[in-house]
């Protein structure tokens, strides 16, 4: 390569880096540069993490709950925000959800410390024992209320203070008075769901040798218990069906029952329809006892069929 040819091409890179120079350096207008702070403020406030924090105590104590598990959910996601999109038959999908849950549990002073993104919220705790609480509630039964938060919000002293769930205990007997063992012993109460008043289960237990059951960790409120003899559950002494014997719902009792006699379920005090039961009223940290609920044999039809699916 000659002498002129190098003058050339050292000239055209000379050229080419005067342009890119001036491009490069080209000032952004005011307009510009405002718009590029704007979107980085935006940007960062949307990114910027706030905490959530304070300590649980045990109501009526004042000391405070240790391994109590916190949760807080963020109420105002649509579904794609959260991950579920609908598809075209009506079904949902999983898509990468955003974190719409943390949870986290208290030390040994009682304290949390959570840290989430900006929006709306409801904070509740749990622990074995204690009665469930969202934070707001104004009663056992109530829902709690939405927290908004901005973004690097500092949100200190969302205390709570957690009440001993109660209980009810009693004995399940036959007709002559003898324990039925392995009965089947459930809590009810009344619920509104979409303006309908229907009777929901709450907690479940079965009686031992001696007939007694306990249901716990119930919240306050008025229940309704009734008892079921289950398969194997008989009465005690000679004349039970023993394990796997009858005392089966909807089948002969155990003992010198007849084809046609069955053990159905019973609701405290002594009734086979809810209209009629006494419900138990209970409290917080309570403990009812003396639920006594006895079993007799009832005339029963069996009604057999076949269901057919139409062509």
């Amino acid at each position: 390569m000659n002498n002129r040819q190098n003058k050339i091409i050292a000239a055209v890179l000379l050229v080419a880096g005067s342009a890119f120079g001036q491009q490069s350096s080209t000032p952004m207008t005011p307009t510009q540069r405002l718009q590029q702070q704007q979107q980085q403020a935006t940007q960062d406030a949307t990114t910027q993490k706030a905490t959530v924090q304070g300590t649980v105590f045990k109501a009526g104590a004042g000391f405070p709950l240790k391994m109590v598990r916190v949760t807080i959910r963020r109420t105002d996601l649509t579904g794609a925000q959260t991950g579920q999109l609908p598809t075209t038959a009506g079904q949902t999908q999983t898509q990468p959800a955003r974190n719409t849950t943390v949870q986290t549990t208290t030390d040994d002073a009682g304290h949390y410390l959570l840290s989430v993104d900006p929006g709306q919220y409801r904070v509740s705790v749990d622990h074995d024992g204690y009665i469930h609480q969202e934070y707001g509630q104004k009663s056992y039964s109530g829902s709690g209320t939405n927290l908004t938060i901005t973004a690097a919000q500092k949100l200190d002293n969302i205390d709570f203070q957690m009440a001993p769930a109660g209980t009810i205990t009693g004995h399940v007997t036959d007709e002559d008075g003898e324990p039925l063992v392995r009965a089947q012993v459930t809590a009810q109460s009344y619920t509104y769901s979409q303006g309908k008043r229907t009777l929901g289960q709450n907690s479940t237990a079965e009686t031992n040798d001696l007939g007694e059951y306990r249901l716990y960790w119930l919240a306050p409120g008025d229940y309704y218990i009734s008892a079921t003899a289950r398969r194997g559950g008989s009465a005690g002494g000679p004349r039970g069906g023993g394990p796997g014997g009858p005392g089966v719902p909807g089948g002969p009792r155990g003992g010198a029952a007849t084809d046609t006699e069955t053990y159905v379920s019973t609701y405290f005090p002594g009734t086979t329809v809810p209209e009629s039961a006494s419900t138990v009223g209970l409290g917080p940290a309570a403990e009812v006892r003396g639920i006594d609920i006895n079993l007799r044999p009832m005339p029963t039809v069996y009604v057999r069929g076949r269901a057919v699916v139409p062509v």
